[in-house]
């Protein structure tokens, strides 16, 4: 009777400090994260996410975002709602990375570090804004780690279109990957769950060119 006590005592004490952790992961990644928006000359509209990984406000992303012919202007906004002029892209289409420099007008900006390879069972958090809606997180967990033309981690925190080159974050609130996709099971039929992002393998040889 005796252990049965003190196990639900010990559950009682740890599970709210473990949310909270989440919440303050969340809080701490919210103003690193962007919103991106693209217009087309032709008056057509996109939305990506973002993350700044510099303090002078360069941004990484997924190159997919600016595979569009006629971009007329590109726009980074902050989860403060403030807007910025995107400057021009840097992108590796292979890796499906991307980087854009922001028109900061000299302010510095909190941005991520990164971390580890994440492991299969290790919790994380994407970020970013999915059907436009900006400031909205996902928690999941890693389900599979692969490696074909680049290091991919599949996981289980719900990302939509819009989610783009958002983060993936461990519980320590560093890069872990850039979401990318909603996994394919057959061409043309997408997976319940199952969610794509570019590993921080990848990101590192990236930015980088292998040396963190």
């Amino acid at each position: 009777m005796k252990k049965l006590i003190m196990f639900a005592v010990v559950l009682f004490v740890t599970c709210p400090l473990y949310a909270s952790q989440i919440e303050k992961v969340i809080a701490l990644s919210e103003p690193k994260t962007v919103k991106i928006g693209i217009v087309l000359e032709d008056g057509r509209e996109g939305v990506c996410s973002g993350e700044f990984v510099t303090p002078s406000g360069i941004v990484l992303t997924c190159a997919h975002c600016f595979e569009h012919t006629g971009i007329k202007k590109v726009f980074i906004k902050t989860s403060e709602g403030k807007v910025y002029t995107g400057l021009g892209a840097i992108a590796n289409e292979k890796m499906d990375l991307a980087l854009v420099k922001a028109d900061m007008r000299g302010n510095i900006v909190p941005f991520f570090k990164l971390g580890k390879r994440p492991s299969v069972g290790q919790q994380v958090i994407a970020l970013g804004s999915p059907l436009g809606i900006q400031g909205v997180a996902s928690v999941g967990y890693v389900e599979r780690l692969m490696k074909e033309t680049y290091a991919i981690v599949i996981h289980s925190a719900f990302v939509n279109p819009g989610n783009s080159g958002g983060p993936l974050v461990n519980l320590a609130g560093e890069l872990v990957g850039v979401n990318q996709a909603i996994l394919l099971i057959a061409p043309k039929m997408l997976s319940e769950g199952l969610f794509v992002a570019i590993d921080v393998e990848t990101i590192t040889e990236f930015l980088y060119g292998g040396d963190k």
